[in-house]
C-alpha cells in the first residue's frame, strides 16, 4: 500500500528505515546481512523489527539507533512551528520533512531522500 512519508507513524519508519539499509521482508521474518528480525507484537498487526539479541529496531523513538543515522547522513534538525520539528538533508535539492518529535521528523527526512516522498509499505504496516 503507498503511504506519503510525511504521514509515516514511528512503526512504518521503522519498517522503512530497516527496508533502506538492506532488510528483505518475506512475510514471517525480516534478514539483513548478519542478522534476523522475527514476527513479535511491536508493530501493528504483529510486526517487528528486532536484531538477534531481541532488542527492537526503533530509530523513530531511541536516539542510540536515529542518532547514528542522522550523523552519517548529516541531517538537520531544529524546532519549527508549535510543538513541530523539522529535519532536512543538505543542499539546494534536499528533503525537508516535518514531525513531532526530532527523530520522527529526521526519520521522514531520511526515506524521503531515499525513497521520495510517497512509498510502498506492506499492508501489514497500515
Amino acid at each position: 500500500m503507498k503511504i506519503k512519508v510525511a504521514e509515516a507513524t514511528d512503526s512504518q519508519l521503522d519498517w522503512l528505515v530497516a527496508s533502506i539499509q538492506g532488510q528483505i521482508w518475506t512475510g514471517d521474518w525480516y534478514a539483513v546481512p548478519h542478522e534476523f528480525r522475527f514476527k513479535t507484537a511491536k508493530f501493528p498487526k504483529g510486526w517487528s523489527v528486532c536484531f538477534l539479541d531481541g532488542r527492537s529496531f526503533n530509530p523513530s523513538t531511541d536516539w542510540s539507533q536515529g542518532g547514528p543515522i542522522i550523523e552519517r547522513e548529516g541531517l538537520e534538525i531544529g524546532p519549527s512551528e508549535g510543538t513541530t520539528w523539522r529535519a532536512m538533508t543538505g543542499g539546494r535539492e534536499g528533503a525537508i520533512k516535518f514531525g513531532p518529535t526530532p527523530l520522527i521528523a529526521a526519520m521522514r527526512c531520511f526515506c524521503a531522500s531515499k525513497l521520495g516522498d510517497t512509498v510502498e509499505i506492506p499492508k501489514e504496516l497500515t
